[in-house]
This record gives C-alpha cells, sequence and structure tokens, in this order.
C-alpha cells in the first residue's frame, strides 16, 4: 500500500523548488517499534540533499509486504500479526529509503473462537478431533490460550480432552470455550454420530428405578443395538422372566411379587444376548427407639440421651436422623446422640431410609426440668406450691382518697367502719387517770344543838372515764410506705355548726373530804362544869359527771406488714401517735355532800348538814376552769394513749392481718376431663387450698403471694413423679415475673400450680377415657367408610403448661398420650394403636368477666401408629387423621379452658372479718384483662 504526503523539514528551513533529478535521499522513522494490531503508528519521512541538509518534498509511505496494515497518510494501523517493512518515498520519484524501518505486530485481545472437528461425522464409537482457534478482531491466531470443549447435547459424544467419541446416534454443536470470550462470540462446530456395528442386546425398563417395590409392573423390551445402545435396524429380541417371583403379564409386562433381585434375560437368533437385574425391596428399614423411653422424666443434665437400632437388610440404610440430625449407624446398627434439652416436653423422632427409599420413624417424648414438686406423698404438706398465686394490692386499693361509707371500695373505708365500733369507753378501765389534792381548802364552822363545831381539812379531786360518745365514723388513710403501711384515723366533728363534737368523753369526777371535826361540849355535873372534845377524822365524799369535749382526736399507726415463706405474717404498729385538739369541758351544777353522823359526847348522835362544795372548797370554781383544763386533758390523752395502742393493736392489726389472710382459699375443683359426665357417672372432685406464703409492702402497695396445694384420688397404678416445675426456666430465665401495676387489684396464676392441677387430674385418671362413635365425629368417621368408632386414651405423661422457649410463649405440651381406635370397616373390624404428642401455642383470653386459656397455632401434633390390624385395603393414615381432627383440639380444650374453668379467682368477703361489716362487702375483679408473662397468667381490672 502506497501513500502521498509532503515530507517533514528540518525546522527553521524554508521549502525550496528542487529538480527530483537531483540527487536526494530518503529516511524512514516509526512512533513505535512493536505494537498489537490494530494499534495505530506514526511514520515520519525525511528528505536529505547531497549536502546531507534536510529539504522539503512530498513523501509517501508503503508497507511490504502489502495489505497487512491499513495506511492513512503517514499513520499505520497495522492487522496481520508478524514483521512489517515500512518505507518513505519522495512522491513523483522512483527514490525510496532502501534502508526501511521494522514494525513487529502482535495479535490483538480474544475476541472470538472457532472450533473445527475432523471428522465431522462419525459413528457411535467412533472419535473425532477438535481442533480450537482463539482470535483477535483481525483474525490473528491468538496461540497458547487454554480452551475447554462443550457440547449442547452431552449424550452425542463423550469429551475427553480435545477427542470426541460417538456414543448417542444425533448430532450435537461443539464449541470451545475461552475464557476472554463470549458466549455468543463462539463460533460452533457440528458433529454428527450415527449408529454402529450391531453388538449387543439393550433392555430397556419402564420405570427406570434403582430399587421396586413388591406390586410394581414393569415393561421390559429388548434391542439389537451397538455397543452404546443405539438400535441397529428393526431387531427386537424375546424377554424371558426369572420362574418365580414375578408374574408375567404379556410379551413385555411383568409385575414384580416378592422382595430380592430378578434377572430377566434376552436373546436373538444371531446369538446376541442380554441380561437386566430389577432389585425389589418392600420393607422399611427396622427403627427402634431404646432411650429415651416413653413418657420419661428428665431430671438431670441438659442433654437427652437417644439410643436406638436401625437395620435394613436388603437394600442397605441410606440414611439414619434424630430430629433433623444425621446420626452415625455402626455395623451392629446402634447408634447414640445426645441432644439439647429443653424445659418441658422433649419430642424426640428417629427417621430412617433405606437406599430403596422404604422409610420408617420412631419416637417418644419425654419432660425434661431440673425440679418436679412432689405428689401424693404421705405428708401433703411437702407438694404445697410456693408462689402459686400472686395478687397486687395497688395504692388505690389500699386507699382511693374517697371514703364514702355507702360503698365500701377500700381498705381504708373499710377500717373506718370497723372503728366506728372501737370500744373507747373502756379507756383506762374505769381506773383514776387523773387526780388533785387541794390542802386546807376545808375551814368551817357550824353550830349543832349550841355546839359549835368546826370543820377542817384538804379536798381530793379524781377523774376517771365512764363513757366515750363518737357520733362518726373516723376518716381513715392508708398510704403504702416499703415494708408496710402509714394508716390515719381522724374522730372530727363534722363542718356542720350543729354538729357534735368528734368525741365526747363523759368523766365521773369524785370529791373526797379528808375533814377534821372538832367540837367541845360542855355538862354540869353537879360539882362543875365539865369540858368533852370531840375530834376525829371523816371522809365524806361526792361523784357527778362532767362532759368533756374533743372537736378531733386523733391518730397515727405506722405499722409493718411483711411475711416470709414459712414464716407467720407480722403486723405490728411500731409507732402509735395520738392528738387532740379543741378541748371544752361543760358547766355542772352545784354540787352536794352529805357530812353524814358524828356522835357527839353528851349529846349523843348528830347529823351533820348537807352542803354545797361551792361552801366547802373555796376555790372550786376556778377547779374545773382553764387552769385545770390542760392537766386534765394531758392525763386523759396519756391514759388514752396507753389504753389505744393495745387497743388498735388488737383491732386494727389482726383486721389487717385477716384482710391479707382472707385471700386463702379451700375449693373443690371438678377435675379435668376429656369427655362429659355419663348419668352413672359421679364427677371426681379435687380440693384446691391455698394459704399466704410471702407479705411485702412497697411505695406501689401490696404484693401478696400464696401457696397452694391441690390434692385428688389415685387411680394410676404409677407412682407419680410429681408436678413439673418451671424453676426459672431450669435457670435460663431468672429475671422472673412482675406485676404490671396497671390496675388496683391484680392476680397471678403460676403455671406451677396449673400443672399441678393436670398433675392431680391425671393421677385421678380423668384424662383416660373411651370415647365413643358418637363422641368422634360420626359424619367425618362415616366419610372413610368406618362405623362403629370407639377411641380410648391413656396418658403416659400428665400435660403441662410451659412457656420456656426463646420466644417465651406459653404452650401446652402432651408427651405420648396412648390412642387406641376400633373401627369396622367394609364389614370387618379394624384396631390402630399410635401414641399423640401434642406442642399448641395458649393465649390467655378475657370477656371481662372470666377468662381462659385459649389454644392458638398447633406447632406439633404427631400421630405415630405402631401397631395396625384389619383388612389390606385399610390405609391407617384415616386414623391419624380422625386423631388430628377430633382428638387433638378435644385434648387442647381440656388442657387449656378446662384447667381454669372453676380455679377461684382472689377476693376478699370481708364481711366475716368485722361484726359491724355489711353482709355484702366483698373484694373481687371485674373487666377483667388478661396477660401472660414469665411463668404466670395474669389478670388486672377495677373492683366490683
Amino acid at each position: 500500500m502506497i501513500a502521498s504526503a509532503c515530507s517533514d523539514a528540518t525546522e527553521g528551513t524554508s521549502a525550496t523548488p528542487i529538480s527530483v533529478d537531483a540527487d536526494f535521499v530518503v529516511q524512514t522513522s516509526l512512533s513505535q517499534e512493536s505494537v498489537k494490531a490494530g494499534t495505530a503508528v506514526q511514520a515520519v519521512c525525511v528528505v536529505k540533499n547531497r549536502d546531507g541538509m534536510p529539504v522539503t518534498m512530498e513523501t509517501f509511505i508503503r508497507t511490504v509486504p502489502e495489505g497487512e496494515a491499513q495506511i492513512v497518510d503517514h499513520t499505520i494501523t497495522p492487522t496481520k500479526a508478524g514483521v512489517i517493512q515500512v518505507q518513505c518515498g519522495i512522491s513523483g520519484s522512483a527514490i525510496i529509503d532502501d534502508t526501511p524501518a521494522t514494525l513487529v505486530v502482535f495479535e490483538g485481545p480474544a475476541i472470538r473462537t472457532v472450533a473445527e472437528v475432523s471428522p465431522a461425522s462419525i459413528q457411535s464409537g467412533q472419535t473425532s478431533t477438535v481442533t480450537c482457534r482463539v482470535e483477535d478482531e483481525y483474525g490473528n491466531d491468538i496461540p497458547n490460550l487454554p480452551t475447554t470443549v462443550e457440547l449442547t447435547n452431552t449424550s452425542v459424544a463423550l469429551v475427553t480432552g480435545m477427542t470426541l467419541k460417538g456414543q448417542q446416534v444425533g448430532s450435537t454443536q461443539v464449541i470451545c470455550a475461552q475464557a476472554q470470550v463470549a458466549a455468543d462470540a463462539r463460533v460452533p462446530a457440528t458433529l454428527t454420530v450415527s449408529v454402529g456395528s450391531a453388538s449387543k442386546l439393550t433392555m430397556q425398563v419402564t420405570p427406570e428405578l434403582d430399587w421396586y417395590a413388591p406390586g410394581d409392573v414393569v415393561n421390559i423390551t429388548a434391542y439389537v443395538t451397538d455397543d452404546w445402545g443405539n438400535p441397529v435396524g428393526s431387531g427386537v429380541a424375546s424377554v424371558n422372566g426369572p420362574n418365580t417371583g414375578v408374574t408375567k403379564n404379556s410379551a413385555s409386562s411383568w409385575t414384580l411379587n416378592t422382595e430380592g433381585a430378578h434377572v430377566f434375560t434376552a436373546s436373538d437368533s444371531s446369538g446376541l444376548q442380554g441380561a437386566e437385574t430389577l432389585m425389589v425391596d418392600g420393607t422399611a428399614p427396622e427403627l427402634v427407639l431404646v432411650l429415651p423411653e416413653r413418657g420419661s422424666i428428665v431430671t438431670n443434665g441438659d442433654v437427652v440421651e437417644v439410643d436406638g437400632i436401625a437395620q435394613d437388610a436388603m437394600s442397605g440404610l441410606d440414611e439414619v436422623t434424630v430430629n433433623g440430625y444425621t446420626v452415625n449407624v455402626n455395623a451392629s446398627g446402634n447408634f447414640n446422640v445426645g441432644l439439647p434439652a429443653v424445659h418441658g416436653l422433649n419430642h424426640v423422632l428417629a427417621e430412617a431410609t433405606d437406599a430403596a427409599g422404604r422409610y420408617a420413624e420412631a419416637d417418644a417424648a419425654a419432660y425434661h426440668s431440673l425440679a418436679f414438686h412432689p405428689y401424693g406423698v404421705e405428708d401433703a404438706e411437702l407438694s404445697r406450691v410456693p408462689g402459686a398465686m400472686h395478687i397486687y394490692l395497688a395504692q388505690e386499693m389500699l386507699d382511693d382518697g374517697d371514703q364514702d361509707l355507702s360503698k365500701i371500695d377500700d381498705f381504708a373505708t373499710l377500717l373506718s367502719v370497723a372503728l366506728q365500733d372501737l370500744d373507747l369507753a373502756e379507756i383506762g378501765d374505769g381506773a383514776v387517770f387523773w387526780s388533785e389534792t387541794l390542802p386546807e381548802v376545808v375551814d368551817e364552822e357550824i353550830v349543832i344543838s349550841g355546839v359549835p363545831i368546826e370543820l377542817a381539812g384538804d379536798a381530793i379531786f379524781t377523774a376517771r372515764v365512764s363513757d366515750v360518745i363518737v357520733p362518726e365514723a373516723p376518716s381513715v388513710g392508708i398510704d403504702a410506705r416499703d415494708g408496710g403501711m402509714l394508716m390515719t384515723g381522724d374522730f372530727a366533728q363534722s363542718a356542720d355548726a350543729e354538729a357534735p363534737a368528734g368525741v365526747e368523753i363523759l368523766l365521773t369526777m369524785r370529791a373526797e373530804l379528808p375533814i377534821n371535826v372538832y367540837a367541845e361540849v360542855m355538862t354540869n355535873i353537879g360539882i362543875g362544869d365539865l369540858e368533852l372534845v370531840y375530834d376525829e377524822m371523816i371522809t365524806p365524799h361526792a361523784e357527778w359527771i362532767v362532759s368533756l369535749s374533743l372537736d378531733n382526736f386523733a391518730f397515727s399507726a405506722d405499722t409493718d406488714i411483711s411475711k416470709l415463706s414459712g414464716e407467720p405474717l407480722e403486723v405490728t404498729i411500731i409507732d402509735l401517735q395520738l392528738d387532740t385538739d379543741g378541748f371544752e369541758i361543760s358547766p355542772f351544777d352545784t354540787v352536794y355532800i352529805d357530812l353524814g353522823e358524828i356522835s357527839l359526847p353528851i349529846i349523843g348522835s348528830v347529823s351533820l348538814p348537807t352542803m354545797s362544795l361551792d361552801d366547802l372548797v373555796a376555790p372550786l370554781n376556778d377547779l374545773f376552769g382553764e387552769s385545770f383544763l390542760s392537766p386534765i386533758g394531758n392525763s386523759l390523752l396519756e391514759v388514752s394513749t396507753a389504753y389505744l395502742a393495745p387497743l388498735l393493736k388488737d383491732e386494727v392489726a389482726p383486721l389487717m392481718g385477716a384482710l391479707m389472710q382472707a385471700f386463702e382459699t379451700d375449693t373443690v375443683l371438678d377435675a379435668p376431663r376429656l369427655k362429659a359426665l355419663g348419668p352413672e357417672e359421679e364427677a371426681v372432685v379435687l380440693s384446691l387450698n391455698t394459704e399466704l406464703d410471702t407479705v411485702t409492702f412497697t411505695e406501689d402497695g401490696g404484693e401478696i403471694s400464696l401457696a397452694g396445694l391441690t390434692q385428688g384420688p389415685g387411680a394410676l397404678e404409677i407412682d407419680p413423679m410429681g408436678s413439673i416445675l418451671r424453676d426459672s426456666c431450669s435457670g435460663f430465665d431468672t429475671v422472673g415475673f412482675t406485676f404490671a401495676k396497671q390496675h388496683p387489684m391484680e392476680v397471678g396464676f403460676h403455671v406451677d400450680l396449673l400443672n399441678q392441677v393436670l398433675h392431680a387430674a391425671w393421677w385421678a385418671g380423668t384424662l383416660n377415657t373411651v370415647l365413643e362413635d358418637a363422641e368422634i365425629a360420626g359424619a367425618k368417621i362415616a366419610s372413610y367408610g368406618l362405623t362403629d368408632g370407639q377411641i380410648e386414651t391413656n396418658f403416659l405423661l400428665p400435660p403441662i403448661l410451659d412457656d420456656c422457649n426463646t420466644k417465651e410463649i406459653l404452650r401446652a405440651q402432651v408427651g405420648d398420650l396412648n390412642v387406641k381406635g376400633s373401627f369396622t370397616y367394609q364389614g370387618k373390624e379394624v384396631s390402630v394403636e399410635a401414641y399423640l404428642t401434642i406442642d399448641a401455642e395458649v393465649l390467655p383470653v378475657s370477656n371481662g368477666s372470666d377468662v381462659d386459656l385459649k389454644a392458638g397455632m398447633v406447632q406439633t401434633a404427631k400421630v405415630t401408629i405402631v401397631e395396625v390390624n384389619g383388612p389390606a385395603n385399610f390405609d391407617s393414615t384415616v386414623f391419624v387423621d380422625i386423631v388430628q381432627d377430633f382428638v387433638v383440639p378435644t385434648v387442647l380444650e381440656t388442657v387449656t379452658a378446662k384447667v381454669l374453668k372453676d380455679l377461684p379467682l382472689p377476693a376478699i368477703n370481708a364481711s366475716s372479718l368485722h361484726p359491724v361489716l355489711p353482709d355484702d362487702v366483698v373484694f373481687e375483679l371485674g373487666d377483667l384483662e388478661a396477660v401472660h408473662d414469665k411463668g404466670v397468667i395474669g389478670l388486672g381490672g377495677g373492683l366490683k
């Protein structure tokens, strides 16, 4: 290729016209000496005169060989890998560079593969060679790039490196794959394979399986084929079956009757022979769980030990799993694995498959907990469940701040009514609580029968309480605190101006006058006058009533309330404060005192006059004025305190204790059962007794726990393990239940108590029963052609409620419920035995007045059939459907709704706690809301 252009001149030299005949030379240089194909290279041509000076002339360039590069002006783009010579020449002359520049061209990037096969047509069994070329954009072969051979129809030929060996008749595209080349840039070749020479008889079995089951029907044909099974011509050979174990249905159809290897042969007239062995296995593996035993209890460790035996004498074991985990089976068929134990139900399911795909399963259920509560022991108290019930009393329950005596809706109002009848009249027990001695206040002279009598002495005044009048019930307040409560009471005068005092105290006042009586009696004895002296002590007295009114008589009783488990309830008033206000003493009429009689000498008995105390005691008018009101009041307060402290302790403290203990119950329950009582049956009853376990007060209110004991008769011939305990989920949940504290009163039933009720029902045998046809959905049974149905239940383990799972969802669980069914099927008797394991979610629900547990999503309802007796055409899965559709919901209803049905909601019948309380004072919950948390079914609501 040649291109013309102007040559380059030396910088600064102007073009000078010259003659082409002049003596000139041209020189060639390149911008690059080696490039990849497709890379542009610049050529520089320099023309010089005879003096070696550059001159400007038009030049052209050419390549040798020609056609291996694209030339535009002085730009060369090589397209052919190899070596190219580049020469500059002077346009219009024959002058050309005789020392051309050399350009080395390499291959460009790989963009295409091309496959070639040789030969393109072969017979089955013959070979063909594949050649793979990798090219760049310009078709240059790129050597040494790795390629692999791929076929679009792999059954046609076998690929070994770059060699294809024909197999199945047909054709396929042969592709050379290279990592740098896109799939759509791979140019394929086509290989055609034709049938080879007749060499054997090929037997075709339909369906084609590794293992067959007894009763399977197969079609077997034999064809003359080449080595690769391609039919040669139309030759068909006859097929012969074994003498035993199969039935020939037609020339090509056979029924496989027995287990084992069945050899079918074929031959044709040319002497070709063929054989096909069909393996028949209709027996599932033998699978036995040794541990855990059905209905077992695991009480230690964190592993459920699983031992079993799996064997298969025909096709051999393929896999054995336990709860989805593949286990190793030794040569004797034994396997062992430890499963992580979970609290509550542990359902172990072992599954085995053999090489023929036959399946066997075995299961067992075990309950796991580190703690079970004893049951049926000689000392029943050992079976009492601590913390079986929980009660929260909010401050609103203790004192709602609204004291209406016609509506006793809190403890404070109840105490107010009870204290209205407080026997304050016995303050001091009638003893003198105040006395005052006035010395030498009696100084009087009286004349009787002409005899002057002098009276001189002291006055002793005393006071005692004769009665206390409380017109209205006191206003009582209760404030909860850590460790107890502060109770306050106020016997106060109402705001009505005509209202009586808060407390009126009637005082019996007594005045005793130890008086010296002195008199001189003169008498004439004939010889003169004789003076006789009378000098004796007398003690006349008088009593009268004084009314002392108090506008306000208040008390404050700081009370500790607590109970530790196993210890008695302690209700102790640790500080009692009394306060009075508004003393007022009523005026009284003149008090007279009878001085009695004296016996004067000579004169004899003389009656002293009845005199007014005012006349006898000069300062009497001042005695009951302001100067003595305070001392009497102070003395009364002291004696009242001394009296009220034990009185309040005897009245208030026991009443508060009785309120706590009023939550205790002694109830009779009908034992949960699967079916209703028959007309001749009597209910089996359980006794439920709860007693105070712990009492704790904080500033939020009081928290009470009750220990519960459920007892019933024993009907099972086993020693009960005892009811399962949540036990903080074997130590994995140590937070424990807490009240929501959103209602005046909240109640919680612990699952430990509910499980004891279920355990008692199980041990009493009420869960084991026989369900007749009408009780097991007769219509469904009839739809399967069954009649005369009967199902017998036998619980190997008691049902339980458990929430020890990662989501803390309450579940109803039943392990190893033995279920036996007997029916009539097509006029023949059928009996089926199975074991049922259930694991279902449970939700507490409330309609406002009642609370039930309702079964939710059923996670497990595994029915494992262990024995079937009946005609061969009976499908035992029918029994599985019946159990799952009827027995499972019946059991769940018993475990959930029926277990709470008769449990008493904690309530206080306060009417019996104090004689003055009305008959209808009952604290109980209404508008119930139900929740579940940490093993407790919690109920909250308002009081009704």
